[in-house]
């Protein structure tokens, strides 16, 4: 089994750090979110992979992964 790092980049506005926190675990959580694509470092390199469809980007595909 391989280590793997995975990352997941979202810009909120909040009235602090503990409000924007919250924000993203709420949208993490809600099961009607889109936000899906995470960025994946691995033996292989880094990747972009939407979590719902199973589609693979590459690590700078614009608007998608934490390049």
């Amino acid at each position: 089994m391989a280590n793997y790092r995975v990352t997941w980049i979202i810009d909120v506005e909040a009235d602090n750090e503990a409000d924007a926190a919250a924000q993203c675990l709420g949208i993490m959580l809600d099961p009607e979110s889109i936000a899906t694509v995470f960025t994946v470092q691995g033996p292989s390199g880094a990747v972009c992979i939407d979590a719902a469809t199973g589609e693979e980007y590459p690590s700078d595909f614009p608007g998608y992964c934490a390049a």
